[in-house]
C-alpha cells in the first residue's frame, strides 16, 4: 500500500471531511502497538475481511 494513502491524516480526511469508511487489510505486525493514530488502529483491529 502506498504510505500516502495509509497516514493518520488521510484516514483522517476520508472519515471526517468525506464521511467514509477505509478498509485496508492491516500490516504484517500483530497488534496495535506498531500503529499510531486513532483511525489507523481501529482499522487495524476492526478490519473486515468480507466488505474488504
Amino acid at each position: 500500500m502506498n504510505r500516502g494513502y495509509d497516514s493518520e491524516k488521510m484516514q483522517r480526511f476520508v472519515r471526517e471531511t468525506l464521511k467514509a469508511i477505509s478498509i485496508r487489510p492491516p500490516r504484517s505486525w500483530k497488534g496495535t502497538e506498531h500503529v499510531w493514530g486513532k483511525y489507523r488502529k481501529e482499522m487495524t483491529w476492526k478490519f473486515d475481511v468480507t466488505r474488504y
